[in-house]
């Protein structure tokens, strides 16, 4: 895999800055496809048990990409002076199981809760899931498009880590600290 250069990014604008307004806008074209989703399935009688508070999927395993990270140190410039939260629940919570980064709470948090199906690479096999929390809706008799799809955004976000960092590693959240 080509990596590039340091002169590259600065020439191209790839910097921290630049890389988390992508990242923002990215978001903001989740936030609206997901809204959108979530009207819909309310919409056919399918709606989420999901709220604020609910943290029950905010797990202490969860990571993000080099790019989401980039979009909390935007943001939140400061998080390393929080205390993370227990260990077995997302650092980021506080004590009343809400997110302390919800502005710049990564890809899997905006879209976790949902109806997700993914498609094997020939798109032949798809596999679907859904948050315990949501377990009243039959996620493999809905339609399809009433469920996430998963693969375009996150070949979108792999597109930008690879772009700016020369890789889509992924880092634990909890190593933040």
């Amino acid at each position: 895999m080509m990596k590039l250069s340091e002169e590259y990014k600065q020439t191209h604008g790839l910097t921290p800055d630049k890389v988390a307004e992508t990242m923002i806008g990215f978001y903001e074209r989740v936030d609206a496809a997901c809204s959108n989703l979530l009207q819909a399935l309310t919409n056919q009688g399918h709606p989420l048990n999901c709220k604020a508070g609910c943290s029950q999927c905010c797990i202490d395993d969860l990571s993000i990409t080099k790019a989401e990270l980039a979009v909390i140190e935007k943001l939140f410039p400061n998080y390393r002076n929080l205390l993370p939260h227990r260990p077995g629940a997302c650092p980021f919570l506080d004590e009343q199981g809400l997110c302390r980064i919800y502005a710049a709470r990564p890809y899997i948090c905006r879209t976790h809760g949902l109806p997700m199906r993914r498609l094997d690479d020939d798109e032949q096999t798809e596999t679907r899931d859904i948050c315990f929390v949501n377990a009243h809706i039959d996620v493999l008799s809905l339609p399809a498009t009433l469920c996430w799809t998963s693969q375009t955004a996150e070949i979108q976000l792999s597109i930008i880590n690879i772009a700016t960092f020369g890789d889509a590693d992924r880092i634990p959240m909890r190593n933040f600290w």
